[in-house]
């Protein structure tokens, strides 16, 4: 397969309503646990929030992958060091 069959296949993917129907359910289920959640429990919302984040990186980055974008270095850079912009 070429990479341009393979680009074309990419955006079939992305652009499946299942695969945004399970990014929507993931999404609902994070919301939920988050409204739900014991305000003195910041540990458990942080991992809440940042289960939002990285849902919303992953179709960010699922997007531009098919759109044949990539990744720029420092978005590369800062998932190897598993920070944000962080120094």
């Amino acid at each position: 397969m070429s990479s341009i069959e393979n680009l074309e296949r990419a955006k079939e993917i992305v652009n499946d309503p299942v695969f945004e129907q399970v990014f929507n359910h993931l999404e609902e289920t994070y919301l939920k646990e988050l409204r739900t959640a014991d305000l003195s429990d910041k540990d458990g919302i942080q991992l809440v929030l940042y289960g939002l984040h990285v849902l919303e990186q992953v179709k960010t980055h699922l997007n531009q992958v098919s759109q044949g974008i990539g990744l720029n270095t420092e978005t590369l850079k800062k998932l190897k060091d598993g920070r944000r912009g962080k120094r």
